[in-house]
C-alpha cells in the first residue's frame, strides 16, 4: 500500500472533493438554509416552565429531518449526528430530576406548615410556606392561598396580595389564584385591579361562574350596571346556563347566583334594548321582576331567588305576592327573608306581623315548618294559614 503520509493526503483529497459535489446537487441550497449551525438556538427553560421536557427532542427531530434528506450520508455519519443532542437531553434529564426534588421537598414543607397550623403556630405555618413555594413556585396553588390567607390573619393585608401576585406569576393558568388575588384588591378598594384580575380568572377558565359573578357583583356595587347585566348574561352563556334552558336540560346549582346576579342588574337600569336604548324606571324594575321569575322555572328551590324575587315584588308595588316568596325563602333556611319581611310587615302597617318576622329571624321564635326546610311542603296547614 501507499506509505502513510501518502495515505492522509488521499483521504484528505476525498474529503474536499466530496463536498463540492454534495453542495451541488438540487438540495445544496436548501439544505444549507438548514445547517444545524446556522439554527436560532433552542431557548433556554427555566425547572417548571411550559415545554421544559421536550426541548430536547425538538431538538433532535430537527437534526433528523435534516439528516434524513442528505445525500450520500453513511450510517456512522447518521449516527454521529444522532449522538449531538445526547448532552442535551443529559441536562434536561438532571434538570427534570432536580425539580422533582424540589417538589418532593415542597410538598414535605406544605404538610409541616399544616402541622403548624393545627397547632396553632401561625408564624411558622407562614414560614414553611414560604419556603414550599420558593422551592417550588409552580406546584401548588393552594399553598400560594394559604400563604395568602396566612397574612391577613397576621394583620398585614399588603403581604397576603403581594404573595397572591408572585402565585399568578409562577402559575398564571390558574384561574383561582386570580380570582382570589381579584377579591383580595377588592376588599382593599381597589376595583381597577379587581376588574383586571376577574378578566384573566375567566380567561384562564371560561366557564368559572364564581369569577363571573363576583365581577358582575364589583360592577354593580361601582354604580357599572350595564356592564354588571353584561357580565352576568356573558357567564350565564359561558357556563352553558342559557344552552340548558333551551334545551331543556337539567340546571347545575351553581347557575342560580348568576341569575340572580343578572336580575339585580337588570333592576337597577342595566338592560339595553334591541337599538342600544337603556331600559331604565319601572321598565327596568319589571325586567327584573320577569328575570327573577324565569331562573326560579329553572331554580325552584333556591332560597335567594326566592327571596330577591319577593324583594323586586316590593318595589314593584305587590305587597301580597312579595309576602308569599318572603315566606318561602324564610321557610327554605334564608333566615335574612324573615327580616325582609318584617321591613314589609312594618311598611304595610302590620306591627304584631313585623314583630313576629324579627322574633323569628333572631331564633326566638321558630317557623311554622317542623319537618326539614329544604323540602317545604306548602300543603301542609300551618304553612296554609302563614302563607
Amino acid at each position: 500500500g501507499p506509505p502513510p503520509r501518502q495515505a492522509w493526503a488521499l483521504a484528505l483529497g476525498a474529503v474536499v472533493a466530496f463536498v463540492p459535489r454534495a453542495r451541488r446537487t438540487p438540495l445544496g441550497p436548501r439544505l444549507r438554509s438548514a445547517e444545524p449551525a446556522e439554527l436560532e438556538p433552542a431557548p433556554r427553560l427555566e425547572p417548571n416552565e411550559p415545554g421544559e421536557a421536550t426541548e430536547p427532542l425538538e431538538f433532535q427531530s430537527l437534526l433528523d429531518r435534516v439528516d434524513q434528506s442528505l445525500p450520500g450520508r453513511d450510517e456512522a455519519s447518521r449516527a454521529a449526528t444522532a449522538a449531538k443532542p445526547q448532552k442535551f437531553a443529559g441536562q434536561s434529564q438532571a434538570r427534570r430530576a432536580a425539580v422533582t426534588e424540589g417538589h418532593r421537598a415542597a410538598v414535605r414543607m406544605r404538610k409541616d406548615a399544616e402541622q403548624a397550623l393545627k397547632a396553632g403556630r401561625d408564624a411558622d405555618a407562614l414560614e414553611l410556606y414560604r419556603r414550599a413555594t420558593t422551592l417550588a413556585p409552580g406546584h401548588s396553588s393552594l399553598a400560594w392561598r394559604e400563604m395568602s390567607r396566612l397574612h391577613r390573619r397576621l394583620g398585614d393585608p399588603a403581604a397576603a396580595r403581594a404573595a397572591l401576585r408572585r402565585g399568578v406569576a409562577a402559575m398564571p393558568q390558574d384561574a383561582v389564584l386570580w380570582r382570589t388575588l381579584a377579591e383580595a384588591c377588592r376588599v382593599a378598594g381597589d376595583a381597577d385591579s379587581a376588574r383586571s384580575h376577574y378578566s384573566r380568572a375567566v380567561r384562564a377558565k371560561p366557564t368559572y361562574k364564581l369569577a363571573w359573578d363576583a365581577w358582575s357583583r364589583l360592577e354593580l356595587k361601582e354604580g357599572q350596571f350595564q356592564a354588571a347585566a353584561a357580565l352576568a348574561k356573558k357567564g350565564l352563556d359561558a357556563t352553558g346556563a342559557l344552552a340548558a334552558e333551551r334545551n331543556g336540560e337539567p340546571p347545575q346549582d351553581d347557575w342560580a347566583s348568576l341569575w340572580h346576579a343578572y336580575a339585580l342588574a337588570l333592576g337597577r337600569g342595566g338592560g339595553v334594548t334591541a337599538s342600544g336604548q337603556e331600559v331604565t324606571g319601572r321598565d327596568a324594575r319589571r325586567a327584573a321582576e320577569a328575570t327573577f321569575a324565569r331562573a326560579l322555572k329553572i331554580h325552584p328551590e333556591d332560597a335567594h331567588l326566592r327571596h330577591g324575587y319577593g324583594l323586586q315584588l316590593v318595589k314593584n308595588g305587590e305587597p301580597d305576592l312579595a309576602r308569599r316568596a318572603l315566606r318561602t325563602a324564610a321557610l327554605r333556611g334564608l333566615s335574612e327573608a324573615l327580616y325582609s319581611l318584617g321591613r314589609l310587615e312594618e311598611l304595610e302597617g302590620r306591627p304584631d306581623a313585623a314583630r313576629l318576622a324579627y322574633r323569628r329571624a333572631c331564633g326566638q321564635a321558630v317557623l311554622p315548618n317542623a319537618t326539614s326546610r329544604k323540602r317545604v311542603r306548602e300543603g301542609d296547614p300551618p304553612l296554609q294559614r302563614w302563607m
